[in-house]
């Protein structure tokens, strides 16, 4: 399973050696063991270095072929399938893929704000009384529930 999540650059090679370490450093047999299972349900739920976590936004990239019309589209993680070493994600567009995490960039916090004011300002501009729309979408933002349009 880490080779697989290696592979798909979901982990970097000096995040595996330092997981190894960590498990050389411990004497018991039983300890060893309950600490490499730990690492395996961190890696099941995506929880290791450099992973992408469940719900998080990302932009899809460098995607080719019958993928490429959603190349260029925001999305949130569902979650890592540790065997294929893909992440399941659902685009804005409610597309459901598959990825390996060299085509997934992580959305900085600041984009996530600016999608969110932006949505905001469409929601208000639609209503007659856009003030309440819009006041409702910056208490989201100020509470930190930024939600995909």
């Amino acid at each position: 399973a880490f080779a697989a999540a290696v592979e798909h650059a979901a982990l970097t090679d000096a995040e595996v050696d330092a997981l190894s370490d960590a498990l050389a450093e411990l004497a018991e047999p039983s300890e060893r063991s309950k600490a490499m299972q730990a690492q395996l349900q961190h890696l099941a739920a995506g929880r290791l270095g450099s992973m992408l976590c469940a719900g998080q936004r990302v932009k899809l990239v460098g995607l080719k072929d019958r993928r490429a019309k959603v190349d260029g589209q925001y999305a949130r993680v569902l979650c890592y399938d540790a065997m294929r070493g893909l992440y399941s994600i659902m685009t804005e567009g409610s597309h459901s893929l598959a990825l390996p995490r060299r085509n997934l960039r992580i959305v900085p916090q600041s984009d996530n704000i600016s999608h969110a004011m932006a949505s905001g300002v469409d929601i208000a501009q639609d209503a007659d009384a856009g003030g309440p729309h819009l006041a409702s979408a910056l208490r989201s933002l100020e509470a930190g529930d930024v939600e995909s349009a």
